[in-house]
Protein backbone atom coordinates (compact mmCIF):
# COMPACT_ATOMS: atom_id res chain seq x y z
CA UNK A 1 0.00 0.00 0.00
CA UNK A 2 1.05 3.56 -0.52
CA UNK A 3 3.54 4.96 -2.90
CA UNK A 4 2.91 7.27 -5.83
CA UNK A 5 0.24 4.99 -7.30
CA UNK A 6 -1.79 4.75 -4.10
CA UNK A 7 -5.50 4.98 -4.62
CA UNK A 8 -7.55 7.75 -3.08
CA UNK A 9 -9.12 5.26 -0.68
CA UNK A 10 -5.69 4.14 0.50
CA UNK A 11 -4.74 7.73 1.24
CA UNK A 12 -7.77 8.32 3.42
CA UNK A 13 -6.68 7.64 6.96
CA UNK A 14 -7.91 8.21 10.44
CA UNK A 15 -5.14 9.35 12.75
CA UNK A 16 -5.78 8.65 16.42
CA UNK A 17 -3.06 9.17 18.99
CA UNK A 18 -0.27 9.12 16.45
CA UNK A 19 -1.34 5.82 14.86
CA UNK A 20 -2.74 5.77 11.35
CA UNK A 21 -5.55 3.43 10.40
CA UNK A 22 -6.28 2.98 6.71
CA UNK A 23 -9.77 1.97 5.63
CA UNK A 24 -8.60 -1.01 3.51
CA UNK A 25 -6.69 -2.38 6.50
CA UNK A 26 -9.81 -1.96 8.62
CA UNK A 27 -11.85 -3.91 6.05
CA UNK A 28 -9.35 -6.78 5.98
CA UNK A 29 -9.33 -6.93 9.76
CA UNK A 30 -13.12 -6.73 9.96
CA UNK A 31 -13.67 -9.54 7.44
CA UNK A 32 -10.98 -11.69 9.04
CA UNK A 33 -12.59 -11.23 12.45
CA UNK A 34 -16.03 -12.02 11.07
CA UNK A 35 -14.72 -15.17 9.35
CA UNK A 36 -13.16 -16.35 12.61
CA UNK A 37 -16.41 -15.64 14.47
CA UNK A 38 -18.42 -17.48 11.78
CA UNK A 39 -16.20 -20.57 11.98
CA UNK A 40 -16.20 -20.51 15.77
CA UNK A 41 -19.98 -20.07 15.99
CA UNK A 42 -20.56 -22.87 13.48
CA UNK A 43 -18.34 -25.23 15.46
CA UNK A 44 -19.95 -24.29 18.79
CA UNK A 45 -23.59 -24.25 17.72
CA UNK A 46 -23.57 -26.65 14.78
CA UNK A 47 -26.03 -24.36 13.03
CA UNK A 48 -25.24 -22.30 9.96
CA UNK A 49 -28.13 -19.94 10.74
CA UNK A 50 -26.84 -19.16 14.24
CA UNK A 51 -23.31 -18.76 12.87
CA UNK A 52 -24.61 -16.28 10.31
CA UNK A 53 -26.50 -14.37 13.02
CA UNK A 54 -23.37 -14.15 15.20
CA UNK A 55 -21.35 -12.98 12.20
CA UNK A 56 -23.85 -10.24 11.34
CA UNK A 57 -23.89 -9.16 15.00
CA UNK A 58 -20.08 -9.01 15.02
CA UNK A 59 -19.98 -6.99 11.80
CA UNK A 60 -22.56 -4.56 13.20
CA UNK A 61 -20.59 -4.05 16.41
CA UNK A 62 -17.29 -3.57 14.54
CA UNK A 63 -18.79 -1.10 12.06
CA UNK A 64 -20.53 0.96 14.76
CA UNK A 65 -17.29 1.09 16.75
CA UNK A 66 -15.39 2.29 13.69
CA UNK A 67 -17.99 4.98 13.00
CA UNK A 68 -17.93 6.13 16.63
CA UNK A 69 -14.13 6.35 16.48
CA UNK A 70 -14.29 8.36 13.26
CA UNK A 71 -16.99 10.73 14.53
CA UNK A 72 -15.13 11.22 17.81
CA UNK A 73 -11.93 11.99 15.96
CA UNK A 74 -13.56 14.48 13.60
CA UNK A 75 -15.51 16.13 16.43
CA UNK A 76 -12.34 16.50 18.47
CA UNK A 77 -10.52 18.03 15.51
CA UNK A 78 -13.32 20.54 14.84
CA UNK A 79 -13.52 21.69 18.47
CA UNK A 80 -9.74 21.91 18.74
CA UNK A 81 -9.49 24.25 15.77
CA UNK A 82 -12.19 26.58 17.13
CA UNK A 83 -10.49 26.79 20.53
CA UNK A 84 -7.19 27.98 19.06
CA UNK A 85 -6.33 31.66 19.10
CA UNK A 86 -6.60 33.20 15.64
CA UNK A 87 -3.37 34.10 13.92
CA UNK A 88 -3.33 37.88 13.36
CA UNK A 89 -1.32 37.43 10.14
CA UNK A 90 -4.16 35.44 8.56
CA UNK A 91 -7.11 37.65 9.43
CA UNK A 92 -9.64 38.42 6.67
CA UNK A 93 -9.42 41.82 5.01
CA UNK A 94 -12.32 44.08 5.98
Amino acid sequence: MGGPAASQMERRAIVKGGATMYFPQFLVGMFTTSAIVAIWADIETGSVGKALAWTVLTLTILQSGYLLLAFGHFYKRSTKSTDANPDPAHQPIR
